[in-house]
């Protein structure tokens, strides 16, 4: 069509003009399919408002058009893409001649549906944020609607819900063998019973005319997801954050992107790193009960994905996680979740090979869109169905692999994991101190990594399993190892070059010990490890002498052991406890916990053990050390006394013991046990608290490397074989993963917790839970992107 017209000024007298402007409305009524109102196309509104054709027309005469929307794209010419071909340069000049705006007007010519309005957007971006009611939004929209009758509203709730799947915000349902031995997807698309089972695929209840499954998956597409990344300006320029952004200092990690797993990956596939767009991901999953019912069990497992190209203030945020899949329950999938994760890796495995087209809206031009999996994230439990690696039994830790020390326990009817002077160094004397360890001298070696071609050799024995809770399982034979399958994340090619697969969490781990240590040192019943059996156990052994079993006619007691408090240290011990503020925000009420009568703690959560570990175990003992120390702990103690002047109540419990085990530990038991126990307590504390760092000094890692096995050793020394579960030993480890994967801000359960117990909301109708979360998820993903455009409203953005 010709456009000379656009640039004609005499626009009342000029025939030319006139005729411009009528085919211009023809085209726009014919592309409006129905509508009374179109956007205004003059050099005032520029395509930002809607008007009746009347209106528009008489603003192309008097106001003249836009000359610059050359492009009718909101009217019915179809859109000429960029040029893929185009250079760095010449999208730049693009960039800055259009002097960009971030609004909803360019979201929609970004992504290319002019038709949706932004007052849709807003509507339901206020309803989310202000907890409306559908009623109530109803309500709203028909207030609307009579106040201004030529404004364009949605019709309800259910039509502005509509736009969410206009603008590619869906999800796939497919069912699962209600077995969960196979999917019926692909191959299996048409069939109506399971092909290794036979169960199934429908409820029995159900006529043909509406069918209904009995288990559903929920896939959320990966693909959709990252291209929108580079949807906005804004968050392309961000995806290239960790490579034009980062500073690289030697020694110091303070993003994945600094440690030695990313670097080495980006070594061995160059082509992959060229482009810093490809994406690196990590994936975390946990099973939670929606009902918040803990008596009726119920277990949904998401699978959620983070892309780690952002920088660190926005990597790990709630706007950012992207969840990949929603595993039904009511049982959780245990090992057979490899059957769920298979669409998931097959579209991984797409992106690696293949990629996808994307558009960048920072550089104004068309790329190929790769991505890689990094390593998965997980507490202990959800370890071994991730990995395949079984984590029950003698050989219990991963890392260890067959050569796990584990030492029997007759009378606690458990293992204990002990052995901790392996990683001393060959020359030290503990190594030759029999009676204060296992009563044996140790000479063996740490055990070495097990990696390439010797970990497919053990994966060749367990190649060939069934999925599926029909199926019978494999026993293993004694002292087989702990390999329960080959895990599907090996289809992917790159996945055993990989420096370290599955990350053990700090967050439980910390936790579990500072359970141990508190439950030991207040003989808090059901959570000590110092039982009558344990020191049974130590009697066995021939094991420390003093902790034995006193035995005075028919009556057997147990002395108070010099880790434990006596009754009114107890009550001590809590008074002080309950007495301990904190800065806003810093960490929840503890004192709730806190029993001072009965000289009791109970009900403490994961971020109030790590702050009682890592801050106020070392602070209160200062009394007890070197002058100077104790004159910094007391400057640093009474620093927070003065600025700590209220309590907090917080919702977020998972904080509770990561409190206790940085803060409150080392400040209350300073006074009540002996120095050598206090001592390799405060070292405990301070080696999680130099762990737990944002920035991680290589130099200072090594240095815990080497003390860690220094510490558990005196531990050894110390608390019953009882003390010594798995969780203890994997402390050992953390160190050799912080080396490799850098901070653990990265790759520990706290951001996917919290993000879990939003679904716990999502939870309308309790008889479909699935589809409750499934549908709210897709809901507010879809408004939070759109909030990204919102620059008259607040948001989470802005």
């Amino acid at each position: 069509m010709d456009k000379a017209w656009m640039h004609i000024g005499d626009r009342m007298y000029s025939n030319d003009y006139a005729s411009g402007v009528k085919q211009f409305m023809d085209m726009a009524k014919a592309h409006a399919s129905g509508r009374d109102c179109i956007r205004c196309p003059c050099k005032r509104c520029r395509n930002r408002t809607f008007h009746p054709f009347s209106v528009v027309e008489d603003h192309l005469f008097k106001v003249g058009i836009d000359p610059s929307y050359t492009e009718w794209i909101f009217h019915g010419e179809e859109e000429t893409l960029p040029d893929t071909t185009s250079s760095d340069e010449d999208g730049d000049a693009a960039y800055n001649d259009n002097d960009y705006i971030d609004d909803v007007d360019e979201m929609l010519d970004d992504i290319r549906v002019g038709s949706f309005m932004d007052n849709s957007v807003k509507l339901l971006h206020i309803k989310t944020v202000g907890g409306w009611t559908v009623k109530s939004f109803d309500m709203v929209i028909k207030l609307l609607q009579a106040a201004f009758p030529h404004a364009l509203f949605p019709d309800s709730y259910n039509e502005a819900r509509r736009l969410q799947r206009g603008l590619g915000f869906t999800y796939t349902k497919i069912h699962v063998c209600p077995n969960d031995c196979a999917l019926f997807w692909k191959d299996n698309a048409d069939k109506d019973a399971c092909p290794k089972c036979n169960a199934s695929r429908w409820a029995s209840s159900t006529t043909n005319q509406k069918r209904l499954s009995q288990k559903v998956l929920r896939y959320f597409p990966l693909k959709p997801r990252l291209q929108r990344l580079f949807i906005s300006r804004k968050t392309a320029q961000a995806m290239r954050w960790h490579v034009e952004e980062r500073v690289d200092e030697p020694n110091f990690m303070r993003h994945p992107a600094d440690s030695r797993v990313w670097k080495d990956f980006d070594n061995k596939y160059e082509a992959f790193s060229q482009d810093p767009r490809n994406v690196r991901l990590a994936l975390a999953s946990d099973g939670f009960n929606p009902l918040n019912n803990m008596s009726k069990l119920y277990s949904i497992w998401p699978v959620l994905l983070v892309p780690y190209n952002l920088p660190p203030w926005s990597c790990m945020k709630d706007l950012y996680l992207m969840m990949s899949l929603l595993i039904p329950g009511p049982k959780a999938p245990g090992n057979d979740i490899d059957v769920f994760l298979r669409p998931l890796i097959d579209e991984l495995r797409e992106l690696w090979e293949d990629g996808i087209q994307t558009y960048d809206a920072y550089k104004g031009e068309m790329f190929l869109l790769r991505a890689a999996l990094l390593w998965t994230i997980n507490d202990f439990p959800a370890y071994a169905n991730l990995s395949g690696w079984s984590t029950k039994g003698k050989m219990t830790c991963p890392t260890c692999n067959f050569e796990t020390d584990a030492l029997w326990l007759k009378h606690g009817r458990k293992h204990a994991y002990m052995g901790h002077r392996r990683w001393l160094g060959i020359e030290h004397n503990w190594r030759k101190k029999k009676n204060a360890f296992n009563g044996k001298d140790e000479r063996r070696l740490q055990p070495k990594t097990i990696a390439g071609q010797a970990l497919m050799d053990q994966l060749h024995e367990v190649s060939n399993i069934q999925y599926g809770k029909s199926t019978k399982k494999r026993k293993r034979i004694p002292n087989e190892l702990n390999w329960t399958k080959k895990c599907i994340f090996f289809e992917l090619p790159y996945w055993l070059d990989l420096g370290l697969r599955h990350n053990l969490d700090v967050m439980h781990i910390e936790k579990n010990i500072c359970d141990n240590v508190l439950g030991t040192l207040m003989n808090i019943e059901g959570k000590s490890k110092d039982t009558v059996n344990a020191r049974r156990d130590l009697e066995d052994l021939g094991l420390r002498k003093e902790l034995h079993l006193q035995h005075h006619g028919n009556h057997t007691y147990m002395s108070l052991a010099c880790y434990m408090l006596n009754g009114t240290e107890q009550r001590s011990f809590c008074a002080r406890m309950a007495e301990v503020k904190f800065p806003d925000g810093f960490a929840s009420n503890i004192a709730r916990c806190v029993n001072v009568n009965e000289g009791k703690i109970m009900g403490m959560k994961s971020h109030d053990c790590h702050i009682f570990m890592q801050y106020l175990l070392p602070v209160i003992i200062g009394g007890y050390l070197r002058p100077d120390i104790r004159g910094a702990l007391i400057e640093l103690y009474s620093f927070f006394k003065e600025l700590c002047s209220r309590t907090l109540d917080t919702k977020v419990k998972s904080h509770d013991c990561h409190i206790f085990m940085q803060y409150l530990l080392s400040v209350i038991i300073g006074g009540y046990l002996r120095p050598d126990i206090r001592g390799a307590l405060i070292e405990l504390c301070s080696f999680f608290k130099e762990l737990c760092s944002r920035t991680l000094d290589t130099r200072v890692l090594e240095r815990l490397q080497a003390n860690i096995p220094v510490i558990l050793c005196k531990l050894e020394m110390i608390f019953p074989s009882a003390f010594f579960d798995i969780m203890v030993h994997l402390a050992i480890h953390l160190l050799d993963e912080a080396l490799l994967a850098g901070p653990v801000q990265y790759r520990w359960m706290y951001h996917f917790e919290r993000y879990l117990d939003k679904f716990k909301r999502y939870v309308r109708n309790r008889a479909r839970p699935e589809g409750s979360i499934a549908e709210a998820y897709v809901h507010v993903e879809c408004l939070t992107f759109c909030s990204m455009y919102l620059n008259d409203i607040e948001t989470r953005h802005n």
